[in-house]
């Protein structure tokens, strides 16, 4: 039967979700995911487009995340080939016909602006979500700072929007030289958990200190080993388990054992189930150095988790100390040790703050909200 559409309906936008450095399943691929899942495909058809080293592994996930195989497309990868990752856009964007690229991190923004001249029909919008410009922390030396502080001061007005996470991202994205009209501050959200599949954990046996991270500078593993070096011997009855990627697991036993607290952490690798995973600890820890506005403490807290953080950027606008969580002094390993071991020794505490952070995840950081107010975006890209 043929169908007919109305010609006065609202044309459907196609909305390229880009990502050029997605090399590992990780905080950014589970966003992107989120926001293919939820965005009303009346309005919208969403195509993620990606890079990676680890290409196959990438597809299989967006597949198991609900992303239909047909909206998924893999260029090469820019280390490889720059040329051959400029060229693989610009196929793509033949084949698409975007009408908006939603390009995650500087590095996409660069690319998706260079494959997008020329093409005046194609509205730029950029997302935020971790440290803007590259550093030293990243690997990333004094000139190719430089090379890429240009390249930002070069593209950003191209944009019509830069969507930082959080209030400090924004700052910083105004700071190395945007408009501040064009910088739009909209937290990530995620998708609750029902309560239903919460599970309480026994009061017998060990307390268990969950992490899900991955091994970057960043993520500040090496100061989680630390803290546990000066945990474990103060409290009985403590254990750590660290899920990562699959390829960090090694490095990360090789970290432990250097820490001398190889015997009391458990390594599971890539978690699938978030869930079973939180269900699994007592008390969750993200000794991040500096983050975006991260998932992995959202998720935490969503599960009716206490956490322990550092008061660095990014994690200081979610984590509030003594309401949702217990916050210590950036890098203060020993004050990182002693909040772990006052909430191992209190599960009055941990019930309390665990309550609470479940509160104000679901109030603050619900993917329906961050949807919602992406897809405005969408729809004032469409007038320009």
């Amino acid at each position: 039967m043929t169908r007919h559409f109305d010609q006065q309906a609202p044309a459907v936008k196609v909305v390229v979700l880009l990502c050029t450095a997605l090399n590992e399943v990780g905080g950014t691929s589970r966003h992107m995911a989120q926001i293919y899942r939820g965005l009303d495909r009346s309005r919208v058809r969403p195509v993620i487009v990606f890079s990676s080293l680890q290409e196959d592994a990438l597809r299989v996930f967006f597949i198991k995340e609900g992303c239909a195989a047909e909206d998924i497309r893999v260029i090469p990868h820019v280390t490889r080939c720059f040329c051959g990752a400029f060229m693989g856009l610009r196929r793509a964007w033949h084949e698409l016909k975007p009408d908006i690229v939603h390009s995650f991190f500087l590095h996409s923004d660069i690319l998706a602006w260079a494959a997008t001249l020329g093409r005046s029909s194609v509205v730029r919008i950029s997302s935020v979500e971790g440290k803007f410009l590259w550093d030293r922390v990243n690997g990333v030396g004094g000139f190719k700072q430089a090379c890429y502080r240009f390249l930002n001061w070069m593209i950003r007005k191209s944009f019509f929007r830069t969507v930082a996470v959080s209030m400090e991202l924004g700052q910083e994205v105004v700071a190395a030289g945007a408009d501040p009209r064009k910088v739009l501050v909209i937290p990530l959200g995620i998708a609750c958990c029902d309560a239903r599949a919460l599970r309480p954990r026994p009061e017998e046996g060990d307390v268990v200190v969950g992490c899900l991270s991955r091994f970057v500078p960043d993520k500040g593993m090496d100061l989680l080993f630390e803290a546990a070096a000066a945990a474990l011997p103060a409290t009985p009855r403590l254990s750590f388990l660290l899920a990562s990627s699959d390829n960090d697991v090694q490095s990360l036993k090789a970290l432990a054992a250097k820490s001398g607290v190889r015997d009391g952490a458990v390594f599971c690798g890539w978690v699938s189930d978030l869930t079973d995973f939180f269900n699994r600890i007592d008390i969750f820890v993200m000794p991040s150095r500096r983050e975006g506005c991260p998932i992995a403490l959202i998720e935490a807290m969503v599960h009716q988790k206490p956490a322990v953080v550092f008061d660095v950027a990014g994690v200081r606008e979610i984590a509030l100390n003594e309401k949702n969580a217990l916050v210590v002094p950036a890098f203060d390993t020993v004050a990182f040790a002693q909040a772990i071991g006052r909430l191992a020794s209190d599960s009055g505490l941990r019930t309390a703050l665990g309550a609470r952070a479940r509160v104000d995840a679901m109030a603050r950081y619900s993917i329906g909200r961050e949807i919602q107010q992406l897809e405005a975006v969408y729809e004032q890209a469409g007038k320009v």
